[in-house]
């Protein structure tokens, strides 16, 4: 994965928790995730489709944090198309879903977010999830 710490375009923000429909049994990695993204498209979903449209082919990625930095819980920046971090999240993704991915991808009308979290309460290890949006209304797009 691309280093973060080293990447120019890397911003720190604050994603305040919203509500979120998640019950008790569930994985606690699949509550982190499903939290994120349910505070993360509220707040910022229009910035990444914004970014899109200004930056062009890429991936808006969004790192939540295991401890705060000053004031921020997120890190944020925009990896281009064929960047080492668009590269790495692509190949990591299981084979049928790589192609239908690149293939929606590909059409030109859609933007992407990554959403990542840290796997447990220490270490390095994160979960993460790539999701389509249209670019036009913004909707998730199934791929």
């Amino acid at each position: 994965m691309e280093n973060l710490e080293q990447n120019p375009n890397t911003t720190h923000t604050t994603v305040e928790d919203v509500p979120c429909t998640l019950q008790e049994d569930d994985d606690i990695s699949l509550r982190r995730i499903l939290r994120a993204w349910d505070c993360i498209l509220l707040q910022y979903q229009k910035k990444a489709a914004d970014t899109s449209l200004l930056e062009g082919e890429g991936l808006n990625v969004f790192r939540m944090l295991r401890s705060k930095k000053g004031d921020s819980n997120c890190e944020y920046f925009f990896a281009e198309r064929n960047s080492p971090f668009w590269n790495s999240a692509i190949k990591g993704l299981p084979e049928p879903e790589k192609d239908n991915f690149l293939a929606r991808y590909d059409k030109g009308d859609v933007y992407a977010i990554v959403v990542s979290v840290p796997l447990h309460d220490t270490g390095d290890e994160t979960l993460q999830q790539i999701r389509l949006f249209d670019i036009v209304n913004s909707k998730e797009i199934e791929w």
